[in-house]
């Protein structure tokens, strides 16, 4: 049995997004089915003047060309994929289409991003991380999908030990080496009252994490782990490029509404900084 069932690849025309969906082929196998999307975002107009059926026409045969390209992507690399297009707002279609089709899989591309850029709340990329309800794999530009080196982050949190779940079984099918990383950070003001308190967290860290190294082993996986000082994001994104890893799988709090969404958050930091591919467990 492959990794993922079926598969869900987010479209929009741009290099970055047909890069994804190339991605998006390593998890194929004689069971895996992947359908590609192409959202035609629905506009509202209230001017008279402005003939709103004649934009969204435009915007329909966008949606349409996009999924023409995909089309011919695939056939390229030898690979049938079922395609969809779809009308209205764009992260409610894709994650709509995704419960419609029962996939256990999103995969969307990331273009490169300003500082600013990786700030603002409210991309598609953020709300469907923060609404869809299993896994998303975030694909920056350029990037390359591997499966030998797999960096999971943990901080002890219900959600981390999802990601580590899943980091496990990806880990385990495709004979990777996991990476297991916990970042201890505590901010220079208060360290400065606290001298010994990192050293002390790093012991914790080292004790919880030979733990999971166990586990680990017991699960048929080999593992390496990292017991490390700093910003997380920052520790995260360092190591897996020290490690040349070609997936970090992350858990997210799951949080919806549009005040709740990521923003500053340790997951979308690594995403927006990452030059590999992120998984996100939302369970």
């Amino acid at each position: 049995m492959g990794l993922f069932r079926k598969i869900l690849v987010a479209v929009d025309g741009s290099e970055t997004s047909t890069n994804a969906l190339k991605q998006s082929f390593r998890f194929l196998n004689d069971e895996t089915e992947i359908t590609v999307l192409s959202v035609s975002p629905y506009v509202k107009v209230y001017n008279p003047l402005t003939e709103v059926d004649d934009v969204n026409a435009i915007l329909k045969g966008i949606a349409a060309k996009v999924i023409a390209d995909a089309n011919d992507t695939a056939r390229a690399e030898g690979v049938s994929i079922t395609s969809r297009m779809e009308e209205g707002e764009i992260y409610s279609a894709i994650i709509e289409t995704a419960k419609d089709a029962g996939c256990d899989l999103v995969v969307m591309g990331r273009r490169g991003m300003s500082r600013i850029e990786r700030a603002l709340l409210g991309s598609e990329t953020d709300r469907v991380i923060g609404h869809n309800k299993g896994l998303t794999l975030v694909v920056p530009k350029d990037s390359s999908l591997g499966l030998d080196n797999i960096l999971v982050a943990t901080d002890g949190s219900q959600y981390s030990d999802n990601a580590l779940d899943e980091a496990m079984r990806i880990a385990r099918h495709s004979k990777a080496t996991l990476h297991i990383v916990n970042a201890v950070y505590i901010p220079d003001d208060f360290e400065s009252y606290a001298p010994d308190a990192s050293d002390k967290l790093i012991d914790k860290a080292n004790i919880y994490l030979d733990e999971l190294k166990n586990e680990a082993l017991r699960s048929n996986v080999s593992a390496e782990v990292h017991a490390m000082k700093g910003r997380p994001s920052n520790v995260i994104v360092s190591l897996a490029q020290e490690l040349k890893a070609g997936l970090i799988i992350m858990g997210s709090h799951g949080r919806t509404g549009l005040k709740k969404l990521f923003m500053g958050s340790v997951t979308s930091r690594v995403i927006g900084h990452s030059t590999c591919p992120v998984m996100v467990v939302n369970k």
